[in-house]
């Protein structure tokens, strides 16, 4: 008879959850009720270290990323698959002229108010180059809202990271997206999202073996006590 061992059930079940939240994502309002995410799940070993290694890789690019991207990256190796919700029109303003990315938008031009977002030249040198549409960018939100909603209910854990995002567009994973959130989705019996530590050789496997090296010796000193 067919039997599924826990791990790769939990396997199985991590990838059907990450679907059901991309659905969800979907199906988020936006404004327009025109889409602006795209989104892909990945899973697999040589794919989750490739985003572990992407995240170490940036912790040197800027001094105030080192300790949390070498953090992040303890958490991805930790997971068992990862969502990448991405918003490929936060250069495409809504056109209603809020004022929230620039101030005063002007008058009408070329159907849209949103003249000074289309005239300012975007900061390449950013990690997400902006400005981006703050309508655009806030759809995204409702995306990432719904996905976390599901992931509740089905007691998968998750956070959304801006981090594992940026290690998800610098490996082209949603080409078309220039403002991506990376959920990192995991079945443990504790979340391997908190109490993260930001040193890349402790991890769980590492604690794992060296109580398996003094139980030997816990457990004769104790025999020996009489316990």
């Amino acid at each position: 008879m067919p039997i599924e061992r826990l791990k790769e059930s939990n396997q199985q079940a991590v990838i059907m959850a990450g679907r059901l939240m991309l659905a969800a994502a979907t199906t988020a309002p936006q404004h327009g009720g025109t889409g602006v995410m795209e989104g892909c799940l990945v899973y697999g070993d040589n794919e989750i270290e490739d985003i572990a290694c992407k995240l170490e890789e940036l912790s040197s690019v800027k001094k105030q990323w080192d300790e949390s991207f070498r953090r992040e990256a303890n958490m991805v190796r930790e997971s068992q698959a990862v969502l990448f919700l991405g918003c490929h029109r936060s250069y495409d303003p809504f056109g209603g002229a809020c004022g929230r990315c620039l101030g005063n938008q002007g008058e009408p031009k070329e159907g849209t108010k949103c003249v000074k977002f289309r005239e300012t030249p975007k900061l390449m040198d950013a990690p997400f180059p902006g400005p981006v549409c703050s309508y655009r960018i806030a759809d995204l939100g409702y995306c990432v809202g719904s996905a976390l909603w599901i992931a509740g209910r089905l007691f998968i854990d998750t956070k959304p990271r801006f981090p594992v995002g940026l290690a998800g567009m610098k490996l082209g994973y949603l080409p078309r997206s220039k403002f991506i959130v990376g959920l990192p989705l995991s079945i443990t019996p504790k979340s391997p999202f908190d109490d993260v530590l930001a040193d890349p050789g402790f991890t769980k496997q590492y604690l794992m073996d060296r109580l398996e090296r003094v139980w030997p010796i816990f457990r004769s000193v104790y025999g020996t006590l009489g316990g």
